[in-house]
């Protein structure tokens, strides 16, 4: 897949919309590794948001939103989320209005699946179809699903999404974890191999005025 580095004269407009970038391979920005409220005030802020702005979300918010979820944060390349014998079986791929993408930790990019806007299609709630950001946890299975797999899936994308939702209270973001989605849709945007499966969804975006 040819790489379209995305610099935009710098990436360093503040505040650059994920929307508004078109390539096969989205450069992301450093993330934020130091800003954020304290720890029992981003608790006591974080809730389920059910009414979404259309409100864009930034680049630059963007990347320190995946980087917590499950970005590297040591030099051997574990994460910010744990998992089972460091087996890091785990990736984010997100829906926006401008199409599908693949969140790939290691080179801080976001690889282009699709080009088409699969939000209504894969969201059957309809108070998170207006919201600009769906999040998938997919986790890669070796063999068949067994029970072990099942396990370790759960407790892995429960980090993973306890660690957005915290960063999104944070910012002024707010999200709503969900179990229904319409799976079938979700694999095509995202063209999925048969050996990924998606655990959960996140819907993510800032709260209707």
């Amino acid at each position: 897949m040819k790489k379209i580095n995305l610099v935009l004269a710098t990436l360093c407009a503040a505040a650059t919309p994920l929307m508004a970038q078109e390539a096969e391979v989205v450069q992301l920005p450093e993330p934020d590794k130091s800003g954020g409220k304290p720890v029992m005030e981003t608790l006591n802020n974080r809730k389920t948001l059910r009414a979404y702005s259309e409100k864009d979300i930034s680049l630059e918010t963007l990347s320190s939103l995946l980087w917590a979820g499950f970005g590297v944060n040591r030099e051997d390349g574990r994460r910010t989320a744990p998992t089972a014998r460091n087996s890091q079986d785990m990736t984010i791929y997100l829906l926006t209005p401008k199409g599908a993408f693949m969140y790939d930790a290691k080179a801080n990019t976001l690889v282009t699946r699709s080009t088409e806007d699969a939000r209504d299609a894969a969201v059957p709630q309809a108070w998170g179809k207006k919201a600009p950001l769906i999040l998938y946890f997919v986790q890669t299975v070796n063999g068949e699903p067994n029970r072990q797999a099942d396990l370790f899936g759960g407790m892995h994308a429960g980090s993973i999404y306890q660690n957005i939702s915290l960063f999104n209270a944070s910012v002024g973001l707010g999200d709503c974890v969900a179990a229904t989605f319409n799976n079938e849709a979700a694999r095509k945007a995202l063209n999925l191999p048969d050996n990924q499966r998606i655990l959960v969804a996140q819907i993510v975006g800032y709260p209707q005025e």
